[in-house]
């Protein structure tokens, strides 16, 4: 790292600057970048994080940062959403309470099935969460005591792949030698075999006695942190997609109510069939209507009734009584559907939209579009920081 401005004074502004500088002039102002340099080295040594840190921060707070559901960050995310709960004073725990007030018995499964799911997960996730805190710390306790006797008997166990496979190099080479004339060669060999395999029993013996039940031991419990989080993701991840999708139900209610013209425009068009050339535009028609109300969140029934009125159409069928019967069923569903998401938006939107938006920096973190600068700095810090993950191997 000394060499940039050492070799710039020495052969380039020796090179192109006047006689009358003298070399020694140019060694002297070059010496407070050295400094700066040796300075910056010290504190690196002392702070080895900031190597971590700065080029992560920079990476985490840019417009191309990795998403919050990214694999490399999900240790430090958990640990991310556990402080933010601990830190609102009971706020999210208290948001899920409340969602858990509103009654669903009024409302069609559209909307109580996904959120009656949100907060079954919500409560498996706290649970679970609280739970990575108490097997880590599991973890942790055991550590100490467990590195010391996992490296000497994973040294131990190196030794003993390296002198089985010299035994069997030796022992392959034995017993290709018949001759007379290997004789002396047979006798080395023999007794390096000998030798070999008592190397071996001695390493052997070098292995603790409760090696094995202290490493089943310790393998359980980094076996159940693992758990723990994998469950508390799986669930925190359930929690915000249930309450996501039944806001996602309310919010496409305008476009819903929009749909009602162009379902009503297609009995004129169904009823006047009569030739191929009518049941082709028909066909087309329900079709166009078929994909707008796709385009539509919750409206999956209304679809699918306008689905078999379209087969119904079909050249190979080409019923039109089967297509208005149909027709009338995908009405009839799209009425109902009208009156319930008339009343949910009335009583629902606003409950609901608070329980998602107290789940957004918790448990629903995970599946953000993108970190916020808080997440970031967090994340930034604690992946700067080093893991030991010999223990897991």
């Amino acid at each position: 790292f000394l060499t940039p401005p050492f070799g710039f004074a020495l052969f380039y502004l020796r090179g192109v600057a006047p006689a009358v500088v003298r070399t020694i002039e140019m060694y002297r102002g070059v010496i407070p970048f050295i400094l700066l340099q040796l300075l910056a080295l010290g504190i690196v040594g002392n702070y080895p994080q900031l190597v971590n840190y700065l080029p992560n921060r920079s990476n985490l707070l840019s417009e191309s940062a990795p998403p919050p559901r990214n694999p490399r960050l999900q240790f430090c995310m958990d640990q991310f959403v556990g402080d933010q709960i601990a830190a609102s004073g009971g706020a999210t725990v208290a948001a899920i309470e409340k969602a858990k007030r509103i009654d669903l018995s009024n409302l069609s499964d559209i909307l109580a099935d996904p959120i009656a799911n949100s907060l079954k997960e919500a409560d498996k996730a706290l649970e679970n969460l609280a739970q990575i805190s108490v097997t880590a710390a599991a973890v942790k306790a055991s550590e100490d005591s467990y590195r010391p006797m996992l490296s000497q008997v994973r040294s131990v166990q190196k030794q003993l792949r390296q002198e089985n496979e010299h035994l069997k190099a030796s022992e392959k080479e034995l017993a290709r030698l018949k001759g007379e004339e290997f004789a002396q060669r047979r006798a080395a060999l023999t007794t390096d075999v000998a030798d070999t395999k008592a190397k071996i029993a001695t390493l052997e013996g070098e292995i603790p006695a409760s090696w094995e039940t202290e490493y089943e031991t310790f393998s359980l419990l980094t076996a159940a942190e693992t758990k723990a989080r994998n469950t508390y993701r799986r669930a925190a991840d359930g929690t915000f997609e249930g309450a996501s999708e039944a806001l996602m139900v309310l919010e496409a209610t305008s476009a819903y109510i929009a749909l009602e013209a162009e379902l009503i425009g297609l009995r004129s068009i169904i009823e006047a069939v009569e030739l191929d050339a009518d049941y082709k535009s028909a066909e087309e028609a329900v079709k166009q209507a078929e994909r707008s109300v796709r385009a539509v969140e919750g409206a999956d029934d209304v679809k699918k009734a306008l689905g078999k009125a379209k087969k119904a159409l079909g050249k190979r069928k080409k019923d039109r009584e089967k297509a208005l019967a149909h027709y009338e069923e995908a009405l009839e569903l799209y009425a109902a559907q009208l009156e319930w998401r008339a009343q949910a938006e009335a009583e629902l939107r606003g409950p609901l939209n608070e329980y998602v938006e107290a789940l957004k920096g918790t448990l629903g973190a995970r599946l953000q579009p993108a970190l916020t600068r808080d997440q970031a700095l967090f994340l930034a810090s604690c992946t700067a920081v080093h893991r030991d993950l010999s223990l897991n191997f």
